[in-house]
């Protein structure tokens, strides 16, 4: 895992944007287009890593445009079996570098989101943090995890928690 000391210079994080959809491709094109204006600050780069979690492929042709006009790397993948959790896991087995985001396809960032989330990690240690449960990961794999839950997003993990008798 990367440390959390201040960013050096012969260190270069690289932050992976996973986003899942499900028939949504205009959502998703409005979406990819609001990344390409992400500010780095110089500290840090960033590509997409895009699952579509609809086996007919909706999502294909908004990917494959973004990732044509070149300014972002954009990765795409299909999970075939419409389960968010597997969407999920097979975004971070998509994900490159040092960090990874997540973000729904109907939503939004300011060009400031990543270079907010990276500052704050950095700056309070944050590693393999889930906002509000803590990240398990298996198999060795070597992230530092930067999300932050919305409100609606919050609401879904304690609806499932409390589904499995848990508490947030």
């Amino acid at each position: 895992m990367q440390s959390a000391e201040p960013f050096s210079m012969q260190e270069r994080h690289h932050i992976t944007v996973c986003i899942c959809t499900y028939q949504r491709p205009q959502p998703l094109a409005r979406l990819l287009k609001a990344l390409e204006c992400q500010q780095t600050g110089g500290l840090f780069t960033y590509s997409v890593a895009v699952v579509d979690n609809d086996r007919r492929e909706t999502g294909r042709k908004m990917v494959e445009e973004a990732a044509a006009r070149g300014s972002v790397p954009v990765r795409y993948d299909v999970e075939p079996e419409q389960n968010i959790a597997l969407a999920r896991n097979r975004a971070v087995r998509n994900a490159t570098g040092t960090h990874i985001a997540f973000l729904d396809d109907d939503e939004r960032p300011v060009d400031t989101w990543l270079l907010s989330l990276y500052r704050t990690c950095r700056a309070y240690a944050a590693a393999r943090k889930l906002d509000p449960v803590e990240l398990a990961l298996t198999g060795g794999e070597d992230y530092e995890l930067l999300f932050t839950a919305s409100p609606r997003q919050r609401l879904r993990l304690e609806q499932s928690a409390g589904e499995r008798g848990f508490s947030l």
